[in-house]
């Protein structure tokens, strides 16, 4: 087909290029992290990227380990009721630990009812069985035998190691940057490990799995 001449553009049997650019319309989105360190310094670089573009679209709020996973979902609820300007997406990420199987569970079927109740705001329970260091386990290797916090810290530490990105650490403030050219590879292995399981299966019995491909699935059209 030939080209529209610009004279032609505004005419009523002018249709719009296939090729034409998306433009991304960003909303307001808010992460929850129940770390204090490693997830709040990696999702900070991720939310200044995208806030270069669209400014102040995404808030990282970190709230602290030990009040319990449903204590960091009421946080969440009342970042949101206290709010300005309300989120239309809330991302809440939090690890198994220590937690009871029950407590950590009732984090998704809490999330669950609240979109039942209000379509408005989206609340999405990011989960990691054991712990954050498994997705950045996934973005080296696709890893599916069962694991526990200690042992996933180690393969991390090792694989820093084999790849030269230096001493892994909770605290590092770089470690998003380090890790943005495995970020693909990482979304690809992680969401193929949690489609394995069956969707009914509570999220305690997915060991191991991790839940925060989907942020970035949903986020990367704004970068």
């Amino acid at each position: 087909m030939k080209r529209i001449k610009k004279s032609d553009r505004d005419k009523q049997w002018a249709e719009p290029r296939r090729d034409a650019k998306k433009q991304v319309t960003a909303e307001h989105h808010l992460i929850i992290s129940e770390g204090t360190e490693t997830e709040p310094n990696y999702f900070d670089e991720f939310a200044k990227e995208i806030n270069k573009k669209f400014p102040d679209k995404i808030k990282v709020i970190p709230k602290g380990k030990g009040k319990g996973t449903t204590d960091l979902l009421q946080d969440a609820i009342n970042e949101v009721n206290n709010s300005e300007i309300t989120p239309k997406h809330v991302w809440i990420v939090y690890d198994k630990d220590d937690y009871s199987d029950d407590s950590f569970d009732r984090v998704k079927y809490e999330c669950d009812k609240l979109n039942r109740r209000n379509f408005n705001i989206r609340y999405h329970a990011i989960w990691n069985l054991p712990n954050f260091e498994y997705w950045i386990l996934l973005n080296f290797v696709k890893y599916e035998s069962e694991l526990n916090k200690d042992t996933c810290l180690k393969k991390v530490r090792e694989f820093f190691e084999s790849k030269q990105l230096g001493v892994y650490n909770k605290n590092n403030v770089d470690n998003y940057q380090k890790l943005l050219p495995y970020l693909e590879q990482g979304i690809k292995n992680s969401k193929e490990i949690s489609e394995n399981y069956d969707e009914f299966l509570p999220p305690s019995k997915r060991n191991p799995s991790t839940e925060v491909y989907k942020i970035f699935e949903y986020l990367r059209e704004y970068i």
